[in-house]
């Protein structure tokens, strides 16, 4: 559904709610039509085309709002990540700009290149600092031929995180 019609209830995962049935959740779905229920109403929180605003803005604006109402529901009411990605991939805007490579994204299985095994030359590879493996981060070579070809003349990219 398009981002002016979605209607996105939740309720904070935080210390102050644990009894909240729905705390931690998220429901992304369309305005009611006059006279149907309300589906937000166990929500404590409404967001999207619950405002009114958001409901006739358009193009770079509303997508912008996709992400900020995705970014509100994480960082700022403590919604586990999964869950409100899971929930927003209901709003075209988000699947369609999203990074290429995170499910559910509109282009993730039709990227032009070939994701590499360990060593590859398309391979960022980055260490955080709780864990000891080695993450990769996949370059469009297409798209980025010159960041990737300074990747690979640096041999690769180490934080020491």
């Amino acid at each position: 559904m398009k981002a002016k019609d979605a209607l996105i209830g939740w309720t904070p995962d935080d210390m102050f709610r644990p009894d909240e049935p729905t705390a931690g959740q998220v429901l992304v779905t369309r305005l009611p039509k006059p006279g149907e229920d309300d589906p937000i109403c166990p929500f404590l929180c409404a967001g999207g085309a619950a405002l009114e605003e958001r409901r006739t803005m358009s193009g770079w604006k509303q997508i912008a709002m996709v992400f900020i109402d995705y970014h509100a529901l994480v960082a700022g009411d403590g919604i586990d990540p999964e869950v409100a990605h899971d929930a927003m991939l209901e709003i075209d805007e988000f699947r369609r700009f999203m990074a290429q490579d995170i499910a559910g994204s509109e282009t993730c299985d039709s990227l032009r290149h070939t994701r590499g095994e360990v060593g590859s030359e398309n391979a960022i590879w980055r260490r955080p600092p709780e864990e000891g493996r080695v993450l990769s981060v996949w370059i469009d070579e297409v798209k980025l031929p010159g960041a990737a070809r300074a990747a690979r003349a640096a041999g690769g990219v180490d934080e020491g995180r």
